[in-house]
């Protein structure tokens, strides 16, 4: 148990180095925060995407178990519902990456330009 939070502590540890070297990377407050909502809302439109094409899939895999006297409505939303489960913990994680991985710059325009993991 101990090493398992000596483990957590040294990743929450490089979590922190590396939203401070964002942060000295980009210099303003106010584009750090930009940054920040622009990889959070990336992330999310990316997990969306992915959940969407995902339903439009299983609807059609699901359709099929009809034939098998399944409860067709009762079979997708439990694997929907799994799948968003799935879906959220991906989305967390990829806002996670997409701070901590983005090379960030400011152009001369003053606009951020951001190239993702």
């Amino acid at each position: 148990m101990e090493r398992a939070a000596t483990v957590s502590d040294y990743l929450m540890l490089r979590v922190y180095q590396g939203l401070s070297r964002q942060r000295e990377r980009i210099g303003d407050e106010e584009a750090y925060g930009q940054f920040v909502r622009e990889a959070t809302l990336k992330a999310v439109d990316d997990g969306w995407v992915e959940l969407i094409d995902y339903l439009e899939q299983l609807k059609y895999a699901v359709a099929g178990r009809a034939s098998a006297q399944r409860n067709v409505m009762f079979e997708y939303q439990n694997e929907a519902f799994e799948s968003f489960l799935d879906t959220e913990k991906a989305v967390k994680c990829n806002i996670i990456r997409n701070i901590l991985l983005s090379d960030v710059k400011i152009g001369k325009d003053g606009r951020l330009q951001i190239i993702y993991p």
